[in-house]
């Protein structure tokens, strides 16, 4: 066996000194991800690995809940402007309604057409939809803002 020079960088290693790495994998909004990555000594007790997987867990967890809270966010923003837009043209129908009625010569009360009918209890439906889903998701991001805090 060659001798080692005395001012060698090389170094007798100990079991001590060995590590195995751990590394979680996290997938995130469809096309993003994250790997965890940490070393551990090979001498950690179970207890102690089960403490820094417990660690890797909840840092992938909060991150995961902080890509969810800013996807809601952006489906709340969705879902506000199909209501306003549903609204609108719900308007607009109306106003057309009168003003076709206008054009006839007709008195009284507008009253719609079949179709412009159908037309505006289709956005009826819509409006209630986006209502609905407005206040789920609400619900949902005032969940995740308390897992959270205001990320």
């Amino acid at each position: 066996m060659l001798d080692k020079p005395k001012d060698s960088a090389l170094t007798t290693v100990d079991g001590k000194d060995l590590a195995i790495g751990i590394q979680f994998s996290c997938a995130y909004e469809g096309n993003r991800s994250l790997v965890l990555t940490t070393g551990v000594p090979l001498d950690i007790t179970q207890e102690g690995l089960e403490k820094i997987i417990g660690r890797l867990s909840k840092a992938s967890e909060s991150l995961d809940n902080v890509y969810r809270l800013r996807g809601l966010r952006e489906q709340l923003k969705r879902w506000l402007l199909d209501h306003d837009n549903a609204k609108q043209q719900r308007s607009n129908i109306e106003a057309l309604v009168a003003h076709h009625w206008r054009i006839r010569g007709r008195k009284g009360e507008p009253k719609p057409t079949a179709t412009e009918e159908a037309n505006i209890k289709n956005f009826d439906v819509t409006i209630q939809r986006c209502a609905d889903e407005v206040k789920r998701v609400r619900d949902e991001i005032a969940k995740l803002e308390g897992l959270v805090g205001d990320a």
